[in-house]
């Protein structure tokens, strides 16, 4: 199979990309994961198709160059890889056009989840990536750069762990992909993936749910003894749920699951 891989953003010019906590620069993280995406498809037998606009003066000419690369081929499927900023988001998500449900799409998103990451779904937005390209596209932002949780799974996989699952997810392959070596994980960077299980609340005065891991932390709400939710994942003595509209925290002890 044939694929076009376009990581997202310039390196100059109108079209740089978002910017994450510990200096994470968007089109930079892209080209890093493609590199790792190109390696693992080409290391499975497959061909690869870069498209890559490093300057561009404006958006819609970092657009129309991304297109025409994209569309210099016949391509089996063309994968955009992008990264997310916004307050309280966490996890990934993949757009596709109309919304349309892709296998591949799909396969990527719980491939992600398998690594620790939220499945926010299959979504639809206007995009010209998802609109103007000839193959079918997934439009890929891997995990938020602001999120402290994200990030700490992005370094714990690396580039080519998240490569692996995003072939893994693509290819519809599965297969454990391992923490990166390099170093090991400090004990306020460990996780357990809860997501699917609901808890519940097991104290009788109920309990806050917190912006962060911390008895200091923002006040979000409370929760009564009893009450159902449903688990994101554990990150050492408190645990994440979704708790809309970007989700808290209750301290583990609370919460029976």
């Amino acid at each position: 199979m044939l694929f076009n891989l376009n990581p997202g953003h310039t390196l100059s010019g109108g079209d740089v990309g978002t910017r994450g906590i510990n200096g994470l620069k968007e089109e930079v993280l892209t080209r890093q994961l493609v590199v790792e995406i190109d390696k693992e498809l080409r290391g499975r037998g497959h061909g690869t198709n870069i498209c890559r606009v490093d300057y561009a003066s404006t958006l819609q000419e970092s657009l129309n160059k991304q297109v025409a690369l994209c569309n210099s081929v016949n391509a089996d499927l063309n994968i955009c890889i992008h990264f997310n900023t916004t307050v309280g988001g966490y996890g990934s998500e993949v757009y596709t056009y109309s919304g349309k449900y892709l296998v591949e799409a799909d396969g990527v998103l719980k491939q992600l989840n398998n690594l620790g990451l939220r499945n926010r779904g299959i979504k639809d937005q206007p995009l010209a990536l998802t609109k103007r390209i000839k193959a079918k596209t997934i439009y890929i932002e891997v995990c938020f750069i602001d999120s402290s949780g994200d990030v700490a799974i992005l370094n714990k996989y690396g580039m080519n762990g998240i490569a692996k699952a995003i072939v893994n997810g693509v290819l519809g392959v599965s297969s454990n992909v391992a923490p990166t070596p390099s170093q090991p994980s400090k004990n306020n960077n460990s996780w357990i993936n809860l997501d699917g299980k609901t808890g519940t609340i097991n104290t009788p005065s109920g309990v806050n749910v917190r912006a962060g891991k911390s008895t200091s932390s923002k006040i979000l709400g409370a929760l009564p003894n009893g009450a159902k939710v449903r688990l994101y994942r554990k990150e050492g003595d408190w645990i994440h749920i979704y708790y809309p509209p970007h989700g808290g925290y209750i301290y583990g002890k609370y919460i029976r699951y």
